[in-house]
């Protein structure tokens, strides 16, 4: 996706400013295990779904830092007050 697709889908965000995020730190953002991760990443009741990962090659992938941190943001915002 060139810079032109990110701001049409991202309007706001600034495209120097997207972060990669191998699965093991995306994991240690979430608080979980890489194997804890996949099984989130599977799961098709989680709501809202956990963002996709990005493949930057044949074997590899990354997570989109701002997107993990607004997946997290509005599962919290989803929290019932007790």
């Amino acid at each position: 996706m060139g810079a032109q697709a990110m701001t049409e889908h991202w309007p706001n965000l600034d495209p120097s400013e997207v972060k990669p995020m191998t699965k093991r730190d995306a994991a240690r953002k979430l608080g979980v295990s890489s194997t804890q991760l996949e099984r989130m990443q599977a799961d098709p009741d989680l709501d809202p779904p956990l963002p996709k990962p990005v493949p930057v090659s044949a074997r590899r992938v990354v997570y989109l830092e701002h997107e993990l941190a607004g997946w997290l943001l509005e599962r919290a915002n989803r929290r019932t007050p007790k």
